[in-house]
C-alpha cells in the first residue's frame, strides 16, 4: 500500500528504490529502507534532525543519536526492535570496536527502550568479544532477546564453550539460565558438560541460586514438544535440569525411567495449569476453550492421575456452568493420583492446582482439605508455594476463618511475596479486620491505580479521617462503579469476588438487602462480566422470584438471545429500571413479535419524552420504518445527523431510501440505566 515519503512527500511504492533515486541513499533491502523510513518520521516529529547522506557517510555519533530518537519515541518495543534492526546490523559491521567498548554500559545504565537496542546491537558485532560482552550482561530479563542471543552462538559455535566456562570461572554469568537457553537452541551438545561445570564451581554461597536458575531452564525446556529430545544430548539436559526443579540437588541419584515419569507428569500438570489459568483469567473474551481437547492427546486413561486431568479437563471446559460438577469429584479420586505421583514437588504441585481449581468453582470446604493435605506434604519452599499459599488464605477468609488467613499472609509476608494479586487480596482482608494503617501500607507497594486499588484507598482514607482528597476520590470512583458511597463500593467489590469464584448465593448475599447496591452490581455483570452474568440472575430468581428488577436483566438476555416474546413479558413485569432503558427495549420486543398495540403505545410515550437523546430518536425512526412510514423516519433521521456515526448515519439513511426494515443499526440498552460501557472491577486496568 503506497505511503508518502517523511522526507520530500512523493508517494512511494517501493521504499528502496525511492531512496535510491530521490535520496541517493543505497540500501540492501525493501525492509531496510522501510525503517530508514520510519526513522525519519520519528525524527521529525521529535523536532531533531539525523543526517540525510548515505549510510556510508554516517559517524558513529550519528548512529547513537538515531538509537536515541527511537528509545524515546512513543512506539512499543517491539515495533522499535523492528525499525532498528537493520541499522543495528550495519552499524556494528561499521563500527564493532566503538559497540564493543560503549554499548556494555548502555545495556546497563540507560532506560528499558535504550538498553534493549543496545543489546540486540551487541549481537551483531562480527567478533568473540560480542560474545563475551553477551554472556555477562545475560540476566533473565534478557530472555525475551533469545533469538538474536542464539544467533550470535551459532556464529562462534565452535568457541562458545570456552566463553562460557571462562565467564563461569570469573563468576560473571548473571543468568545461567538465559545464557544455558541459548547454548539449548544453538549448541546442545555442550549443555549438560556447562551445567555440570556450573555446579562443580559454584561456591556454597551460590548452590541456592544456581539451583533456580536450573529449575528455570528446565521450565524453558520442558515446554518444547517432544521431538526436540530425541537426540540424547538434549534429553540428558532436560534429566539434569529436572534433578535441580524436583529435588534441589544435581548429585541425587535418580533411575532415568522415574525421572521421564516425573518429567511427563509435570508436563501435564503445567499444561491443565496453563490451560486452566487462560480459561479463568480471560474471562473478558467469550470465545470457549476446550480444556479436554488440549490434553487428551498427552493424556491416558491409564493411571488414576491421569484418568483425573482428563475428567477435569472435560468439566472446566464447560465452565462456569459445570462448577457445580466438579464437587462431584470423589476425595478418593484425588488421592489414588496423588499416590500416583512421583515426589513430594510433584504431589505438592497436583494439591495446589486442585486446591485452586475447587476455589474458583465455589468448593471452598474441598479447597481447603486439599490446602491441609499440601501442608501436609510439601515441606520445602518450591516455587510454587507462595501462590498456593494465597489459595489458602482466600479459602480461610471466603470461610470467615479470618485470623488463620492472617496467619498464612504473615506466612507470605516472611516469604517477602509480593505480586498485585496478593496485595490486593491481603488488602481486602485487612480492612475486613479493620486494619487500616497496614493496608495503607501494603496499598503503597502497588504502582498502577486500578478501580480496585482506588475503592480501597477511598476506605481507608475515609475510616482513618484523612479527608484531604477524599471528596475527588469520590468523584473519581463514582464514574467507574455508579456510586461515591465507599461502604457500598467495598460491598461490590466483595460480591464481585463472590461471582468470580463461582460463589453466587454469597454475592447475593452481599448485595440483595440494599436495593441500589443491587442494581449497582447487576448493571455492572451485564455490562463486564458476561461469563458469570447469567448463572448469578439464575441464582437470584431462585432464591428471589418476585423481584421485578430481575425481570429487566431477563429481558435483556432474552432480547440477545433473540427470544422476543420473553422479553417483552419481563420488561412488562419489569420495575426499577429507569423509564428510557425499559421503554427503548421494550418497542425492540413488541416490534419484532408484531405486537402492534403495545408497539404504537411505547413509540407515544417515547415522543412524549422532553429531553430525548439520539438513542430514543433511533428508536422512534425504527418504530416509523416498521410501520413503513419512511418520509418521517427519514425527517427524524436529518434532525439527529450531527449525533450519530457518520458511516451508522449512511447506513440507516441507506435503509430508509430502499424502504427496507430491519434491526440491524437497532440501540437497545443492557443496563438499567443510561450509563457508558464499564469494566469488572476486578479487572486490573489503570483508570485516570
Amino acid at each position: 500500500m503506497p505511503t508518502r515519503c517523511p522526507i520530500c512527500g512523493i508517494s512511494i511504492e517501493n521504499a528502496k528504490r525511492h531512496l535510491r533515486r530521490y535520496h541517493r541513499i543505497s540500501v540492501p533491502s525493501e525492509d531496510f529502507a522501510r525503517s530508514i523510513l520510519a526513522l525519519y518520521r520519528i525524527s521529525r516529529k521529535s523536532g531533531e534532525i539525523i543526517p540525510l547522506v548515505p549510510l556510508e557517510e554516517w559517524r558513529y555519533e550519528d548512529f547513537l543519536k538515531a538509537m536515541n530518537i527511537l528509545g524515546k519515541a512513543s512506539l512499543p518495543l517491539r515495533r522499535k526492535i523492528v525499525i532498528f534492526e537493520p541499522l543495528s546490523k550495519f552499524f556494528a559491521e561499521r563500527f564493532p570496536a566503538k559497540i564493543i567498548e560503549d554499548f556494555p554500559r548502555l545495556v546497563k545504565e540507560k532506560e528499558r527502550a535504550i538498553r534493549a537496542l543496545a543489546f540486540i546491537t551487541l549481537t551483531f558485532v562480527p567478533s568473540e568479544d560480542a560474545v563475551r560482552s553477551i554472556i555477562e550482561l545475560c540476566d533473565r530479563r534478557k530472555s525475551a532477546f533469545l533469538e538474536y542471543i542464539v544467533d550470535l552462538f551459532q556464529r562462534f559455535k565452535d568457541s562458545l564453550k570456552a566463553h562460557i566456562k571462562e565467564a563461569i570461572d570469573s563468576d560473571k554469568i548473571p543468568s545461567p539460565s538465559c545464557v544455558f537457553k541459548g547454548v539449548f537452541i544453538a549448541y546442545p551438545n555442550i549443555l549438560v558438560e556447562l551445567i555440570e561445570y556450573l555446579n562443580q564451581k559454584a561456591p556454597p554461597e551460590r548452590i541456592e541460586f544456581i539451583i533456580e536458575e536450573l529449575s528455570e531452564l528446565f521450565d524453558y525446556m520442558a515446554a518444547f514438544p517432544k521431538r526436540y529430545f530425541a537426540l540424547r544430548p538434549a534429553k540428558n539436559a532436560l534429566l539434569i535440569s529436572a534433578k535441580a526443579k524436583f529435588f534441589g540437588n544435581l548429585e541425587v541419584q535418580i533411575p532415568e525411567e522415574r525421572l521421564d515419569r516425573m518429567v511427563r507428569q509435570y508436563i501435564l500438570l503445567t499444561k491443565i495449569d496453563d490451560l486452566w489459568s487462560r480459561l479463568y483469567y480471560h474471562c473478558q473474551r467469550l470465545r470457549r476453550s476446550n480444556i479436554y481437547e488440549q490434553i487428551k492427546g498427552i493424556a491416558t486413561t491409564e493411571t488414576p492421575f491421569e484418568s483425573l486431568l482428563l475428567k477435569i479437563g472435560e468439566i472446566l471446559s464447560n465452565y462456569p456452568e459445570t462448577h457445580l460438577a466438579i464437587g462431584d469429584v470423589s476425595t478418593n479420586e484425588y488421592l489414588e493420583a496423588l499416590n500416583d505421583l512421583e515426589g513430594d514437588y510433584l504431589r505438592g504441585f497436583f494439591l495446589y492446582i486442585m486446591a485452586d481449581i475447587n476455589l474458583k468453582t465455589g468448593h471452598l470446604e474441598r479447597a481447603l482439605s486439599l490446602m491441609e493435605k499440601f501442608e501436609e506434604i510439601v515441606k520445602r519452599s518450591y516455587d510454587y508455594v507462595p501462590q498456593a499459599l494465597l489459595v489458602k488464605a482466600i479459602v480461610q477468609e471466603f470461610l470467615g476463618l479470618h485470623e488463620d488467613a492472617l496467619k498464612t499472609y504473615r506466612r507470605l509476608d516472611e516469604m517477602k511475596a509480593s505480586w498485585e494479586t496478593l496485595l490486593l487480596n491481603k488488602a481486602r482482608l485487612y480492612i475486613i479486620l479493620g486494619k487500616y494503617n497496614e493496608v495503607k501500607s501494603i496499598l503503597s507497594e502497588i504502582p498502577t491505580n486500578t478501580t480496585y486499588k482506588l475503592i480501597l484507598e477511598a476506605l481507608v482514607a475515609e475510616k482513618t479521617g484523612d479527608l484531604s482528597s477524599l471528596a475527588s476520590q469520590k468523584e473519581k470512583l463514582s464514574k467507574y462503579v455508579f456510586t461515591s458511597d465507599l461502604q457500598r463500593a467495598f460491598k461490590l467489590l466483595v460480591a464481585t469476588e463472590f461471582m468470580c469464584y463461582c460463589l453466587y448465593q454469597k454475592a447475593l448475599g452481599v448485595i440483595w438487602a440494599d436495593k441500589e447496591l443491587r442494581r449497582i452490581f447487576l448493571d455492572i455483570a451485564i455490562l463486564a462480566c458476561p461469563r458469570h452474568m447469567k448463572m448469578i440472575l439464575q441464582e437470584a430468581s431462585k432464591k428471589f422470584p418476585d423481584d421485578k428488577l430481575l425481570n429487566y436483566y431477563l429481558g435483556v438476555i432474552a432480547i440477545e438471545e433473540e427470544r422476543y416474546e420473553d422479553a417483552l413479558k419481563l420488561f412488562e413485569n419489569a420495575e426499577g429500571a429507569d423509564k428510557k432503558p425499559l421503554l427503548v427495549n421494550k418497542l425492540l420486543a413488541a416490534i419484532m413479535i408484531g405486537a402492534d398495540d403495545i408497539a404504537e403505545r411505547i413509540y407515544l410515550d417515547l415522543k412524549n419524552i422532553t429531553d430525548a437523546d439520539e438513542v430514543i430518536k433511533l428508536a422512534i425512526i425504527h418504530y416509523l420504518m416498521y410501520k413503513k412510514n419512511f418520509s418521517d423516519a427519514y425527517n427524524e433521521l436529518s434532525k439527529i445527523r450531527d449525533l450519530l456515526d457518520y458511516e451508522y448515519y449512511l447506513a440507516l439513511k441507506r435503509d430508509i431510501m430502499r424502504k427496507r426494515f430491519t434491526i440491524d443499526k437497532y440501540i437497545y440498552y443492557i443496563a438499567s440505566r443510561d450509563i457508558e460501557e464499564t469494566v469488572c472491577p476486578l479487572l486490573s486496568v489503570p483508570v485516570d
